[in-house]
């Protein structure tokens, strides 16, 4: 609906539209306004837009100023499954280790297993999926850890993709879904790291 056009003279005071504020109609008088519904729906909308502007600053902070260093076994590990310092989940995950290890310390104050718990899952997806890539494949017994190292990064894939779905199946559903792959990515790049998912060379004894 369309209002006729609201015009004010001879010193008084017209109101239209969805207006919020106080209006000075004198010295020492006043006339309020209260905040419609459409106001307070409003600023709640861009709020949460703000909020999550700030977030996203103090992630970008957060990753550039508190960086994990990669130790002379995780490096192995890391070499032994032809992966770089350079791949993007390492990279993410080196970056962002401090929000990462923050939330684990958040959720622990209810649940202390609950970093055993988040990489025995990984680890176990990934076991199913090797499992069910060397059937696919006629992979015997003894090549499984060959075949896990030429295909660390399909496998770190079909991983992540069933760690996502697992989320999206979840009372998490609505979470954006970048934002789920990035902390899923950070999940399974802790569950290498940790050794729960791809091979560890044999021959290292774990300092």
């Amino acid at each position: 609906m369309i209002l006729k056009r609201v015009t004010a003279e001879d010193n008084s005071v017209a109101v239209g539209g969805d207006n919020v504020g106080t209006i000075i109609n004198a010295p020492g008088a006043t006339f309020q306004l209260q905040f419609p519904i459409a106001t307070e729906r409003s600023l709640s909308t861009y709020l949460g837009k703000i909020i999550n502007v700030i977030a996203d600053q103090q992630l970008s902070v957060y990753g550039h100023a508190y960086q994990r260093n990669v130790t002379a076994e995780v490096q192995d590990k890391l070499d032994f499954n032809y992966i770089t310092l350079s791949d993007h989940l390492i990279r993410t995950y080196t970056k962002y280790f401090f929000i990462l290890d923050k939330a684990y310390k958040g959720v622990e104050q209810s649940n202390n297993d609950v970093r055993v718990l988040v990489r025995f899952s990984a680890g176990s997806i990934y076991s199913r999926v090797l499992t069910s890539a060397c059937d696919e494949a006629g992979i015997l017994a003894n090549q499984r850890i060959e075949y896990s190292r030429n295909h660390a990064h399909p496998l770190i894939e079909a991983v992540k993709k069933q760690m996502i779905e697992d989320v999206k199946n979840s009372h998490a559903a609505e979470i954006d879904p970048t934002w789920i792959d990035l902390a899923v990515s950070l999940l399974i790049a802790d569950a290498v790291v940790e050794c729960d998912v791809l091979e560890k060379n044999p021959n290292v004894t774990p300092s």
